[in-house]
């Protein structure tokens, strides 16, 4: 499933938040299962960023976690050398870029 909306007061020409609650076979993410997402090359300017927040299908909160890592963005993420980035959302949060999940699961 998928939703394209802007922050409430910002242009949706600046920003634009879509959320991600299934793989490429429609099936709902699990906590138990590793994805590997990619933030093309291009998608990020010099004046900007991107952003992949995890939040517990359950309770639409952030997943507690021992590494306390909820998110990652363009400042605490690592680039590829193609100019993309790899988050990985694992269950333990390991992987390039990765996030902890551990439960059912949606991305922002």
């Amino acid at each position: 499933m998928s939703a394209i909306s802007p922050q409430p007061g910002a242009p949706s020409e600046t920003v634009r938040y879509s959320t991600i609650s299934a793989d490429e076979n429609g099936q709902p993410f699990n906590g138990a299962s590793t994805y590997v997402l990619t933030v093309p090359a291009g998608i990020v300017h010099d004046d900007g960023y991107f952003s992949i927040t995890v939040y517990g299908s359950d309770n639409k909160l952030l997943i507690a976690n021992d590494k306390k890592i909820y998110d990652r963005t363009r400042y605490s993420s690592e680039q590829n050398a193609d100019g993309t980035y790899t988050v990985t959302l694992s269950p333990n949060g390991e992987g390039k870029n990765g996030i902890p999940t551990g439960k059912p699961f949606y991305a922002v």
